[in-house]
């Protein structure tokens, strides 16, 4: 019976740490008694010691996390992740965004208690969702042309900086927004989009071939 005893504390000393890797943090929930709850301040990398009984440790990455949200199942997810927009005249476009975020380390507890979930999860529900309505927000102001030409990188700056305005505080910062391939809409829209930015092209070709034929002035 003593070397049961002493074999189960063994066991429960085993249990009762666990290893932080450097990029993570961790942090401390007390599961039971008048101290449950989350610890105010997330624990540094490496052994972390914990009662397994009434203790866990949740880790969370501080690096950037780069992801995508695609219509392709090969890659990212199995479900089709594409993000969903409407420009000022209401065409709907789709498109393929990579995000690279990051979690600030002393916001880890804070997050933890509003979400209760891992980052994967926070990711691909939330913060998803964030993404997909800033673009929502920012891309109904915008022709679909404009969005397909010379405003792509306007829109996709403007979302950046609408995210890091609302998540930021939170501890979420985003180091990176942007397409993945070519945008897609309705085959129709295409067209009229291709028509029109063909027409801009032989605008600005007819204009520069205009100023290579003008006669060079004469020096006085």
């Amino acid at each position: 019976m003593k070397r049961l005893v002493m074999v189960l504390a063994l066991v429960l000393m085993a249990g009762a740490c666990t290893k932080v890797e450097p990029g993570y943090v961790g942090i401390k929930v007390n599961m039971y008694g008048d101290q449950k709850g989350i610890e105010d301040f997330p624990l540094q990398t490496g052994r972390v010691h914990f009662n397994p009984i009434t203790e866990d440790v949740y880790k969370f990455p501080t690096f950037i996390q780069n992801f995508v949200w695609t219509a392709d199942k090969a890659e990212g997810s199995p479900n089709n992740d594409e993000i969903t927009f409407n420009s000022v005249e209401g065409a709907v476009v789709s498109a393929d965004i990579a995000v690279g975020f990051l979690v600030e380390a002393e916001k880890v507890p804070s997050i933890f208690v509003e979400f209760r979930k891992p980052i994967d999860e926070i990711r691909d529900v939330y913060i998803r969702s964030q993404v997909r309505d800033a673009f929502g927000r920012h891309a109904s102001k915008m022709k679909v042309t404009d969005i397909f030409g010379v405003q792509k990188q306007t829109l996709l700056d403007a979302v950046k900086s609408d995210l890091n305005d609302n998540l930021g505080p939170r501890g979420i910062t985003f180091d990176m927004i942007s397409f993945v391939g070519g945008l897609r809409v309705d085959p129709r829209v295409q067209e009229s989009i291709n028509a029109v930015l063909e027409a801009a092209q032989k605008a600005i070709e007819a204009g520069t071939r205009s100023v290579s034929l003008r006669p060079k002035q004469l020096r006085r």
